[in-house]
């Protein structure tokens, strides 16, 4: 990472440091996992967000349907108290850049799945239906983490994986040391092909916002895609990290769409972040099959040059 020229990395906790149910035991495994990539990081000065996974009540936006926390008062404050354990203990450190509190915080996963909800004002109305406060519970994150370090950048995001296109529901926080980090894939169906050299780009994919399929390209992206992203940084002159960004294969025209995204971020001032889709294990069944390394010179020679 270093050597490439980059000066950044997240560290993500998938276990979660405390474990997500009751009785929300420390996990041994995870906090020695965590001290020994901040050893690692710390010996190349890479700069570094950890990036929180799982906690009391929340249990990973791959197994979001087992989650609790969204209106439970209780877990709220023992997941606060775990973050809190990370900023007294890594907040001294110089590299320690900022903490991503909760990784897409996604309550609804499953009803914009089966298409019951489908626009950000729907969304809007479910979770208040359902008594869902994503930003207070924010808020309330916030307030203890500023009980014990007053000024480290901490990280937040907007539901549904923290996709540009509904970002129009992000809301400013009053803390001035927020960087507000949106994920984007798309289009899915293209980032997350699920073979080699399957789909191609420029191409023609479902556009959420434009509802039809639509020619992806650097213009639509920019223009539609990240529009309230955008709009929201205009706004309120905020920092804006692109957190999250990648392909789950190579496929035709991914250098171009990788640098596009890039460029985009580079125009509008953002921060970013590539995810690197690796495994080293031949036999693993998971979606984890990019290690930009390993794929062609080209793809690795384009993400050189974007440092």
């Amino acid at each position: 990472m270093k050597d490439t020229g980059a000066n950044l990395i997240k560290i993500n906790i998938y276990g979660g440091t405390v474990n997500w149910k009751s009785p929300y035991k420390t996990n041994d495994e995870a906090v020695e996992w965590l001290d020994l990539m901040i050893k690692m990081v710390r010996k190349t000065r890479l700069y570094y967000i950890i990036d929180v996974r799982a906690g009391p009540g929340r249990k990973d936006v791959s197994e979001e349907h087992k989650s609790t926390t969204w209106s439970n008062k209780k877990e709220q404050v023992k997941y606060a108290r775990m973050l809190k354990g990370y900023v007294k203990k890594y907040g001294n450190d110089p590299l320690f850049v900022g903490l991503n509190m909760m990784v897409e915080p996604n309550p609804l996963w499953e009803e914009i799945e089966n298409d019951e909800i489908e626009t950000s004002s729907e969304l809007k109305q479910a979770l208040k239906k359902q008594g869902i406060n994503i930003h207070g519970m924010f808020e309330y994150f916030i307030k203890e983490v500023r009980s014990v370090n007053k000024t480290l950048p901490l990280n937040v995001q907007n539901i549904q994986y923290s996709d540009p296109q509904w970002w129009e529901l992000m809301e400013k926080y009053k803390d001035p040391y927020i960087v507000y980090d949106v994920h984007s894939y798309v289009p899915f169906d293209y980032s997350h092909a699920g073979s080699k050299y399957s789909k191609k780009y420029p191409g023609s994919y479902w556009c959420l916002e434009l509802k039809k399929k639509s020619l992806y390209n650097k213009q639509l992206l920019s223009r539609v895609i990240f529009k309230h992203v955008k709009k929201f940084q205009k706004a309120h002159g905020v920092p804006v990290l692109l957190g999250e960004f990648g392909m789950e294969y190579p496929q035709d025209g991914g250098k171009k769409y990788l640098s596009d995204i890039v460029d985009i971020a580079k125009n509008e001032g953002w921060h970013f972040c590539l995810w690197s889709f690796c495994s080293d294990n031949p036999k693993s069944k998971q979606h984890i099959n990019f290690d930009p390394e390993k794929w062609s010179k080209t793809y690795w020679k384009e993400v050189l040059s974007w440092f």
